[in-house]
């Protein structure tokens, strides 16, 4: 599954993090568990097109 965020315009230098409830992917009888903190999904931008991402 992919998920686009449209005219997200990420900033070099900045910390982002991802969040999203339980009931935003499914697939099937499947659902995704959901991530509701900062800290399990995060990233740092390095450069235009270029980012470093780290999952816990």
């Amino acid at each position: 599954m992919t998920a686009t965020i449209p005219g997200a315009n990420l900033v070099v230098g900045k910390n982002y993090a991802v969040q999203f409830d339980s009931t935003c992917f499914k697939s099937g009888v499947y659902s995704s568990l959901g991530i509701y903190n900062n800290t399990l999904w995060n990233f740092f931008n390095i450069a235009w097109g270029e980012s470093s991402c780290y999952v816990s």
